[in-house]
């Protein structure tokens, strides 16, 4: 797992999954516990195995589907 600072302030949360097994619900719940443990709290919780990722607002546990790809957004 790996907590990504930028500007000194924590951003995001990855949590890395073994390449070719799904993804499940306890994969999200294992990345939002660690970084609502911090403080500040990270944004962001990034679920991924590789081929599948998933974005999670720290904060409420549901997915992040910003309105563009951009750095701006996120």
């Amino acid at each position: 797992d790996i907590l990504v600072i930028h500007d000194g302030k924590p951003l995001a949360v990855l949590e890395l999954k073994r390449a070719g097994i799904a993804l499940t619900p306890e994969d999200s719940e294992q990345g939002l516990s660690y970084a609502r443990m911090l403080h500040p709290q990270p944004p962001l919780v990034v679920v991924t195995h590789g081929d599948d990722t998933v974005l999670l607002e720290t904060h409420s546990g549901q997915e992040w589907k910003p309105e563009s790809a951009s750095e701006g957004a996120l």
